[in-house]
Order: C-alpha cells, then sequence, then structure tokens
C-alpha cells in the first residue's frame, strides 16, 4: 500500500515539475483513496492457515518405566514444525524435554517412559496450538 501510494505522489509531483504548476501536485490522490483501492476484490489477502494438533497414545495403561508413544498430526504448519509433549502438573501444563518435528504431511511420533504411578494427563503442542487432552494410568 505504501509502494502504491509513494509511485502516485512520485507521479503527481513528475507531473507537477513537467508542467511547472503546483496546482498538479494538489490532484495527487487523497490516502483514503489508495486504501479504497488497496481492498478491491481482486486483491485478496491470505488469511494464516488455522493449525491444528491432534494426539493418540498406543497405550492407556501401562507399567512405570515402559514406553508410551503418542503420535498425532500437526495441520497448518511447515514441515519440520517442532511438536512438545506437555503433561499436566496439578492445574498448569509443564512443558517436557520431548519433541519430535513433524513430517511432509505434518505427522509426529513422540516417546516418553512415565516414572510415576497414577492418571498422568498429556497434550501436544505445536505451532501456537495444543491437541486435546490424552490420559494415561501409570501402574
Amino acid at each position: 500500500m505504501k509502494r502504491v501510494y509513494r509511485l502516485a505522489v512520485a507521479a503527481a509531483l513528475s507531473t507537477a515539475a513537467v508542467t511547472g504548476s503546483a496546482a498538479a501536485a494538489v490532484a495527487a490522490p487523497a490516502p483514503g483513496a489508495l486504501v479504497a483501492a488497496a481492498h478491491h476484490p481482486l486483491h485478496k489477502i491470505a488469511k494464516p492457515a488455522k493449525v491444528t494438533v491432534t494426539a493418540a497414545a498406543n497405550k492407556h495403561n501401562i507399567r512405570a518405566g515402559q514406553e508410551l508413544r503418542i503420535t498425532g498430526k500437526v495441520t497448518g504448519v511447515r514441515p519440520g514444525t517442532k511438536a512438545r509433549l506437555q503433561q499436566q502438573d496439578h492445574r498448569r501444563w509443564v512443558n517436557l524435554p520431548v519433541t519430535a518435528t513433524t513430517q511432509k504431511h505434518g505427522a509426529y511420533l513422540l516417546h516418553v517412559k512415565p516414572t510415576h504411578k497414577g492418571r498422568t494427563v498429556y497434550r501436544v503442542a505445536a505451532g501456537g496450538a495444543v491437541s486435546h487432552d490424552v490420559i494415561v494410568t501409570v501402574r
């Protein structure tokens, strides 16, 4: 938009210089007129894609120290985006040192070995979005 405005002002000033009159400089379009032209239906502005994250565990009941695999897909991000595993600690979410990078179509795979017994709630964060909760019981 600034480029269009600069071009219009430069054209008006060059016209004023060629004709030698200051009246041509006054004929420059108002900035509001250029804003309306920039929002023309042909000037589509790309909306950012909505980021969604899915997550699923391979097991919902495991023994302490047993490996748990959490798989899912992230849409609306570029391949190579980091997916981070989070664990609920009372009412807050804690980032675990478990990350994976998304593949070509957004798929990821996370491995974790829970050591604390009881009900554990996980979720995956990627691209500013989070997945639904994945509940696992550790015996």
